[in-house]
């Protein structure tokens, strides 16, 4: 995690300076930076703009940021640049006696309430923690989605579930993975099909008991392989990945890359459709996917151009590190699509 940190005075740059050596225990990277005149070290880059300009660049350039100061320094700062919680980064506030650690801004998603908790270890600081969940003890939807990697369908919705927390009441949740036998408190396994889900865990959508209040997240672990006819518009290779997913009940932000055959390695159509959905993109020799183990669809025509009887479905497996085939072969367009899901869990600590 990138933090840039920002001191006041001279007590606040030597606290600054111990901070970033603490931190760097937990693996946090720490730019230190003043608005100081008096320098003690030449340790803190002294910024020569404002405060409100330095920290709007902050907010594009890092994840965290840290005032070793007042409260009302920080939100008088940061206010002209609030988007939302997914977007914002965590923003902590340090008095320059080390007193107190006083988590701002995106507690849950950001990161600041973990920071805060380990920055008050390091530093004998009293860690001061506001929201809601973390008060009760209760169940977090929004640390575990991102903890485990998992994209939130809405994150209203995860508002919601923790108030019906909060309030003591049940969460009905289901997962395609398998679950611990002990959830944390106020979660209650049902099987699909059997009894309405608020929480749905996986990578299909639209098969069991759901309304408009079930709330799903969706894990990162589809691989999409890809083969097409030179020339293929970006387009068309995303009409025909959202027809499949529809056709299949896939959540297509379960997809995390694409891959292929290195022949295609600049093929425009694919190239620009990862960069619209930020997908990474990898490709293989006909030698790496022809010594891919499993039964894959065959043709002598692929075979004859490209040295390999299949490109989507054995990159696609290749790709998910030997993944499970969960999408054979599907044409169309002038284009050839295979999925492969790789071995998946959620974790609830």
């Amino acid at each position: 995690m990138k933090i840039a940190l920002i001191s006041f005075t001279l007590n606040g740059q030597i606290l600054g300076k111990e901070i970033r050596e603490k931190l760097r225990i937990d693996h946090y990277e720490v730019q230190l930076f003043t608005k100081c005149r008096y320098q003690k070290s030449k340790m803190a880059i002294y910024v020569e703009e404002s405060i409100e300009m330095w920290t709007g660049k902050m907010f594009q350039q890092t994840e965290g940021i840290v005032f070793v100061g007042a409260c009302g320094i920080a939100v008088r700062s940061i206010a002209p640049f609030l988007k939302d919680k997914k977007n914002d980064p965590a923003v902590i506030v340090v008095d320059d006696t080390g007193k107190f650690c006083i988590s701002l801004l995106s507690g849950h998603i950001g990161g600041a309430n973990e920071l805060t908790n380990i920055l008050a270890r390091r530093i004998s600081a009293i860690p001061v923690i506001t929201t809601a969940t973390d008060l009760n003890q209760k169940f977090a939807v929004d640390v575990f989605a991102k903890k485990n990697n998992l994209e939130m369908s809405d994150s209203c919705l995860a508002k919601e579930i923790s108030a019906v927390l909060l309030a003591g009441k049940k969460v009905n949740i289901f997962s395609e993975s398998n679950l611990p036998e002990n959830l944390p408190e106020g979660l209650v396994f049902v099987k699909e099909n059997t009894s309405f889900i608020n929480l749905y865990i996986g990578i299909y959508r639209n098969r069991g008991n759901f309304n408009d209040a079930t709330l799903f997240l969706t894990p990162k672990v589809i691989t999409l392989g890809i083969g097409c006819k030179k020339e293929t518009k970006s387009e068309t290779i995303e009409q025909f990945v959202e027809q499949v997913c529809k056709e299949n009940y896939i959540d297509k932000k379960a997809i995390r890359q694409v891959v292929s055959i290195d022949l295609k390695i600049r093929e425009p159509g694919i190239l620009e459709y990862c960069n619209k959905f930020n997908l990474s993109f990898r490709c293989f020799t006909n030698e790496e996917l022809n010594r891919v183990k499993g039964e894959f669809s065959s043709s002598l025509f692929v075979e004859a151009i490209t040295g390999v009887d299949n490109v989507c479905e054995r990159s696609a497996v290749l790709g998910s590190n030997q993944g499970k085939l969960i999408l054979k072969k599907k044409a169309h367009y002038g284009v050839t699509l295979a999925m492969a899901v790789e071995e998946w869990s959620v974790d609830f600590e």
